[in-house]
């Protein structure tokens, strides 16, 4: 079990608003914002940090791969979207995955940073 998931960003005012606009759908918003970081949470808990990385570091994403829970399909179809607004590329549009699992509903994303990002709901 995590406690929290850290990511670093090589532009804090789009991640925090990608990801404001990604973590909306599944129930979570800003906790906390400064100057180099934000936190985001349900109910004003912190469990997802983006941090500004410093000038001149190569952000290595790419392998970094954060799944999030949905509640439901409409979850996972609405971060999906806002993904795409927001100018992520889909690398798995939302659906289900019966290769995966037969109860598995999700998608996978990739924001501007290279970091994979996927939503999941398991189907009843």
């Amino acid at each position: 079990m995590f406690d929290h998931v850290s990511l670093g960003t090589s532009d804090l005012d789009r991640g925090a608003a990608f990801f404001s606009s990604l973590l909306a759908c599944v129930g979570a918003g800003v906790t906390k914002r400064d100057a180099e970081s934000v936190s985001f949470g349900p109910n004003g808990t912190e469990w997802f940090y983006l941090y500004q990385q410093a000038p001149g570091v190569t952000i290595a994403g790419g392998g970094t791969h954060v799944a999030f829970s949905a509640a439901s399909t409409d979850q996972v179809d609405a971060l999906c979207e806002a993904a795409r607004a927001n100018g992520a590329t889909i690398r798995r549009p939302a659906g289900p995955r019966p290769d995966l699992n037969e109860r598995y509903y999700g998608t996978v994303v990739v924001d501007f940073d290279g970091n994979v990002i996927e939503a999941v709901a398991y189907l009843k």
